[in-house]
């Protein structure tokens, strides 16, 4: 299968917004979707139901769409769109990076023939080919492109087809939302606080948000978070089973994951409270979601998923498929992917047999495969299938646990297997793998660009790493396993992580002569050869420059380095090799000329509710935090060592009164002083 990556073409005047590629996605260009189309219309989903195939092993869902316009091709004025996935019975199949539709949802699909159901039709590069709407705010997207309108996205698709649209029939809730302004902020329903600041979504955390002018019941209003599965540029909707009060000064709901309205998942940011009138408030500061525990809708309710001990010997076991096999530089990524999520006890392997299933079905094998031909849409670089099943009284399903995971990839894909070096132009295998694997533990998409598990990564990019808040809810989910599924398999075991140490702390700084001073902190050293301290100044090729011969001590080691400053920008990153010549990378340190002078950072200032201690010091051995009214009185105190594995914390302060306080700090011996400002 040969693929091109394509920039999508700007279409007249309307100003898109772009998004990096998403979670598995590359952009196929509006020309080429067009072109491969042989019927674009307007509709809005009416019914849906799920179906088997005739082999019993993949299940799919009908979608019904009424079609209110066609832009090419000839329509009735219903047809059926088949999508991979759903729901039956107890059975639950998932296919992530791909299009789910739900009922009442309106958008441009992008058609052709359906491959699985005849006289249906499914849709051209799954993701790409929908153009959903959001009748709330008159707003338009699909995955790289943000429209200011829906009859801005109308305009684009009647210009890439040369041809007027031929309207079938009108639908009076898609009027009035093009007719009408976006919703609008009031006077009459403002947001005045929520608690907690942060919080984690789809594990039955509860938000609380205070104002006034809610209303006294809910009567269709609704609260909508950022969805993180595009970086906020759409809006998302708890469904009706996680709002538990409602009335004019208070809202409490169980914070989401997964939702169907439209279908994403709650991400970091702003949120908004909305009547059903369209009047709406937006909270005055952003809510923090530190991580997701993948939920999805059954029979209206959210549920999630347990780990469970399928391979008897507490997990899971990957099989490669004897092609992919072959690929030597996938099978060292795919282990090194393995191993980066080792410190959260997930329990899985690589079984030592490969096996000739070269398909994606429910087997009870977990196939690791690369595709054969156009098996995969157009614009996908692979996906991972998670199947789950059910167990509990017959049609009320109230325990499922994750029964497979196959993951598939497009062979033709430019991929990097390089565990250091990456071209421009390609796409880092590892680190899609390790995103990939964090969704196969039931991790869900965050906000939060710097974090693996942020929805989107350009080409020429790596990120190897699970950051603290994965690892955080990474080990949640698997807590959450240790205990026994109703009528299922045994529970899983958490595995001991073999990694050669706990690397505790590892950062730099440069003074005004441009030497940089390193550090690292380390304990628990197992078999360790040594450290090599590399440099780079591109982010993506690495020397080394200089070796240290491990203590291998249980207890803490501490190990330091100096280096010139070469450029006003500089990474380092350790190679901690063990005896048997195996290789961890740390986490990347940045030293910038520019930051000489900012050992500490305290930001935002003003604050409202948090405030961020951001330290470059190379190691915290002594430090503390002291907050003074102006008179001299101690208001609060941290201890920052209990967080000397961190450069970013997070001090609560929203129980302060507003006014002007100053801080102290003393990192290593030396004091900081400053101006703080609460509002």
């Amino acid at each position: 299968m040969k693929i091109r990556f394509l920039f999508w073409l700007l279409i007249g005047s309307i100003n898109f917004s772009f998004a990096a590629d998403h979670c598995m996605l590359f952009p196929i260009s509006m020309n080429q979707r067009v072109a491969a189309s042989s019927l674009i219309l307007e509709g809005k989903v009416v019914a849906q139901h799920s179906f088997w195939n005739t082999q019993h092993n993949m299940i799919y869902t009908s979608n019904s769409v009424e079609v209110l316009q066609v832009f090419k091709g000839k329509a009735p004025i219903q047809i059926n769109v088949i999508t991979e996935g759903g729901t039956l019975e107890n059975t639950r199949i998932e296919h992530s990076s791909t299009l789910q539709l739900f009922n009442n949802q309106y958008g441009i699909f992008l058609c052709q023939p359906s491959s699985i159901v005849q006289d249906a039709f499914s849709v051209y590069s799954s993701l790409q080919g929908f153009i959903q709407y959001d009748l709330h705010h008159n707003l338009a997207n699909e995955p790289f492109y943000a429209y200011p309108s829906i009859t801005a996205a109308r305009n684009a698709i009647e210009t890439a087809t040369h041809q007027k649209a031929i309207s079938i029939q009108t639908d009076e809730l898609l009027l009035q939302a093009i007719n009408t302004m976006a919703q609008k902020t009031t006077a009459t329903v403002a947001v005045k606080s929520f608690t907690p600041n942060l919080i984690s979504g789809g594990t039955n955390s509860y938000l609380i948000i205070k104002g006034f002018g809610f209303g006294e019941e809910r009567n269709g209003g609704f609260v909508e978070f950022p969805n993180a599965n595009d970086g906020g540029q759409t809006f998302v909707q708890p469904t009706n089973a996680h709002y538990l009060f409602w009335n004019d000064s208070m809202i409490v709901l169980r914070m989401p994951s997964t939702v169907m309205t439209t279908i994403g998942c709650a991400g970091t940011g702003n949120f908004i409270v909305a009547k059903a009138n369209g009047e709406s408030a937006t909270s005055l500061t952003p809510l923090t979601i530190n991580f997701t525990y993948s939920n999805f809708d059954y029979k209206g309710f959210p549920f999630r998923s347990d780990l469970v001990n399928l391979n008897g010997m507490g997990g899971y076991s990957f099989q490669f498929n004897i092609a992919f096999q072959q690929n030597s530089g996938a099978i060292a990524a795919f282990n090194r992917a393995l191993n980066s999520w080792c410190t959260t006890t997930m329990n899985w392997n690589i079984a030592p047999n490969n096996t000739t299933i070269n398909n994606i079905a429910q087997d009870e094998t977990n196939v690791v495969r690369f595709d054969e031909g156009n098996e995969l849409p157009a614009g996908l670089l692979g996906k991972l299938i998670s199947y789950y099943t059910g167990k509990g009284q017959p049609g009320q399903a109230y325990d499922w646990y994750v029964s497979e995971m196959d993951i598939v990839f497009d062979d033709a894909v430019n991929w990097n297997f390089d565990e250091h070096n990456i071209g421009n132009n390609q796409y880092d295998f590892q680190s899609v793998i390790t995103h990939e694997l964090g969704h196969g533990i039931q991790l869900n998409h965050v906000i939060n660009t710097a974090d693996l598990m942020h929805y989107s990564m350009d080409k020429g990019m790596m990120n190897h790493q699970p950051s603290f808040d994965d690892i955080l809810g990474a080990r949640y989910i698997i807590h959450q396993s240790l205990t026994t599924n109703a009528n299922g398999p045994q529970p899983m075991r958490p595995l001991a992580c073999n990694l050669p140490l706990d690397l505790l702390s590892f950062s730099g700084i440069v003074n005004d002569a441009r030497l940089v001073s390193l550090g690292w902190k380390v304990s628990h050293e197992t078999n360790l050869l040594r450290y090599e301290l590399t440099r780079s100044t591109d982010n993506l090729h690495f020397t080394t420059i200089d070796t240290f011969h491990a203590n291998n001590q249980l207890d803490i080691s501490i190990y330091t380095a100096s280096d010139s400053l070469v450029k006003d920008t500089v990474y380092y990153r350790l190679n901690i090799v063990s005896n048997d010549s195996s290789i961890v990378n740390s986490s990347t340190v940045l030293v910038n000329k520019t930051d000489n002078n900012n050992i500490l950072i305290v930001y935002p200032n003003p604050a409202r509710t948090d405030i961020i201690l951001s330290t470059k010091a190379a190691l915290i051995e002594k430090a503390t935090f002291i907050l003074y009214t102006s008179d001299g009185r101690s208001m609060l105190q941290q201890n920052l060592c209990d967080f000397s594995n961190l450069q970013d914390i997070r001090i609560p302060i929203y129980q302060l009164a507003a006014g002007f306080y100053f801080y102290e700090a003393t990192i290593n011996d030396v004091i900081y002083r400053g101006k703080l400002v609460k509002e």
